[in-house]
């Protein structure tokens, strides 16, 4: 591990340091979508120069780490100082790496259950409802188009069983609901 540094920021300067590298992981997480589903968030997102999605994922998961710790400092500190805490302090969302959409579906023995998921069966994360909603919509056209060539029964073909709902997504890998309920292990 390298030297640890203290630095000293006034409350709204650090706001600006935290805006900043949530910004870089945005950046980063939308390059990471690009490289793994070929989309991007929206279109004119401006895709980071990098080699790879395990590239990608690494800046991600840096920026996400910078982001925590720093919120973890400060509520250690706040915690410390038993002063009320500043507007910077007392409006930090809870530790997060990132929120967004899921595609669910109801189970009758597993309950809520994750619907769409990556190639390695981590849940995918849309950064709109409207992008959870078209990737509904384009699995319904396949089933569609499959019952048009024969291949599925037109009440399968037409039946839409997934829903939207927003998560967040925390630092170690917990899925969670609006509720707090978990949804998906780290």
């Amino acid at each position: 591990m390298g030297k640890t540094y203290t630095i000293r920021l006034e409350s709204n300067d650090l706001g600006q340091v935290l805006d900043g590298l949530r910004c870089r992981a945005e950046a980063w997480r939308g390059t990471l979508q690009y490289h793994e589903t070929g989309t991007t968030p929206h279109k004119t997102f401006a895709i980071e120069e990098s080699r790879d999605a395990n590239e990608a994922r690494g800046l991600t998961d840096c920026y996400d780490r910078l982001v925590t710790e720093i919120e973890r400092q400060i509520r250690a500190q706040q915690k410390q100082d038993h002063t009320p805490a500043s507007d910077l302090v007392k409006n930090l969302p809870p530790p997060s790496v990132s929120d967004g959409f899921c595609i669910f579906i109801d189970t009758i023995f597993e309950g809520k259950t994750v619907a769409v998921t990556d190639e390695s069966d981590r849940p995918c994360i849309f950064n709109s409802e409207h992008e959870g909603h078209i990737e509904i919509v384009e699995g319904l056209m396949t089933r569609l188009q499959q019952f048009l060539d024969g291949e599925r029964e037109f009440d399968d073909a037409t039946t839409i069983d997934e829903y939207v709902e927003q998560v967040h997504k925390r630092s170690d890998g917990t899925l969670v609901d609006k509720k707090g309920n978990s949804l998906f292990g780290g």
